[in-house]
């Protein structure tokens, strides 16, 4: 299985950044895609429901590789860039075990 297919079943949707994208549009998309707005994602709140979605829009947006983890977190309610680290490391995290998960089956 390769790696798009992991990202998908697991939530995440895979695609190609667009040069054009933008990181308020990717910050945008996922808030949209989760039922939040996009100052949920900006905001300071740490519950699941928002800090999912956010480490979603931060693994997004690492990836796209045009931007520096101050950017990133900047745009994101002024976090830290280890914060920013954090959660990209979470979803990397997610994605190896579902990696795992699927070898198994």
């Amino acid at each position: 299985m390769s790696e798009p297919v992991f990202a998908y079943r697991f939530g995440i949707g895979w695609h190609i950044p667009a040069s054009t994208e933008t990181m308020a549009s990717i910050i945008a998309e996922v808030a949209a895609k989760h039922g939040l707005t996009v100052k949920d994602l900006r905001s300071p709140d740490r519950s699941r429901r928002v800090s999912k979605p956010r480490q979603e829009a931060v693994w997004r947006m690492v990836e796209a590789k045009r931007w520096t983890l101050n950017q990133i977190g900047n745009q994101l309610g002024g976090r830290d860039h280890t914060t920013i680290l954090h959660g990209w490391r979470q979803v990397e995290k997610r994605l190896a075990e579902a990696r795992e998960m699927a070898m198994a089956a």
